[in-house]
């Protein structure tokens, strides 16, 4: 198969902006019942944080999701799907689709039980014994985009 030099050009001018494809991902809006943000409540679970009256140990659910080589083959297999349904020119179609794999990814990692088991004291006061699982304020907050 003959390719056009022309063709051959635009093909890898696209791949080229599909390789600089940011996604962002995180948690958005205010978490109700405090004065915090959900980026910032999401901050302290990913990393932890201890003081001398608290102790909240790291859950991280975003490192957590992307450490996970099954979930990197399927983002891997997704981007690659997206790739040929819409040729590299589909680029929206295939930066919004990264980032909607993305956020699902993350929010089934919080579903599954983020490590550390919640303590006696929290499961005595919440509703449930998933960690960062009450309300569903978290794991509904979770959003991605891309930029192009």
């Amino acid at each position: 198969m003959k390719v056009k030099d022309n063709e051959r050009k635009k093909f890898e001018a696209a791949f080229k902006k599909l390789l600089k494809l940011r996604v962002n991902l995180g948690a958005v809006g205010t978490h109700a019942g405090t004065d915090l943000t959900n980026a910032e409540l999401m901050k302290v679970h990913e990393f932890g944080v201890t003081t001398k009256t608290v102790h909240i140990p790291a859950r991280a659910p975003i490192r957590t999701t992307f450490r996970d080589s099954g979930n990197i083959q399927r983002l891997s297999k997704n981007i690659s799907g997206l790739i040929l349904k819409n040729g590299v020119y589909g680029y929206s179609a295939i930066g919004n689709g990264i980032a909607e794999t993305m956020k699902q990814m993350v929010r089934k990692t919080i579903m599954k039980r983020v490590t550390p088991p919640n303590k006696e004291s929290t499961l005595a006061r919440k509703k449930g014994d998933i960690p960062l699982i009450d309300t569903k304020q978290m794991v509904n907050s979770i959003e991605a985009d891309f930029n192009d």
